[in-house]
């Protein structure tokens, strides 16, 4: 079931709402305002009453960490159950690539509900876990700060992985 609230922001005045709420809002019998003292608001729509499911997802990957472990992370935080599928070989890895099945021809992927296309780029696939398990805030500024993190973590990946693909130096 979907209810608005109405929170503060600096895009709607409240008192356009408080003298006549849009007419949808008048019909849901899960109607609340929850704005607190402020002379503007904003309509969010809010989950209430049973909770629902999230689709089935599966997390495909290499059986190492790297990009899929933020994603993995979040997920098992937010109590999300997903498919971890990972792969295992090259000869795995490349027909996948080479038949057109990843988009960008990249991993990690993930595969949402029935959609036969799958999800790419880790970042933002990080973001859709963290807005399903709770982890990404509503408030923009906040919101700013997980964002903050979450290249934070991609600049640490990206240094990590050239210190591990650097090849030793061969001794005469």
């Amino acid at each position: 079931m979907l209810t608005f609230v109405i929170t503060p922001s600096p895009l709607l005045p409240l008192s356009s709402l408080a003298s006549r709420p849009p007419r949808r809002l008048l019909a849901s019998p899960n109607f609340s305002l929850a704005a607190r003292r402020t002379r503007f608001a904003r309509i969010v729509p809010t989950a209430t009453g049973s909770p629902t499911s999230p689709p089935h997802l599966k997390l495909l990957y290499f059986t190492s960490p790297g990009r899929a472990l933020p994603i993995r992370l979040a997920l098992h935080i937010g109590g999300i159950e997903f498919e971890d599928e990972t792969i295992t070989t090259r000869e795995h890895f490349l027909p996948l690539k080479q038949s057109g099945e990843l988009p960008y021809g990249q991993v990690p992927v993930l595969y949402v509900g029935g959609d036969p296309v799958p999800y790419a780029q880790s970042t933002a696939i990080l973001r859709y876990a963290g807005k399903l398990s709770g982890l990404y805030h509503e408030d923009p500024q906040r919101a700013m700060r997980v964002d903050e993190v979450i290249e934070a973590v991609g600049d640490i990946s990206a240094k990590v992985s050239k210190i591990l693909t650097v090849e030793p130096e061969k001794k005469e």
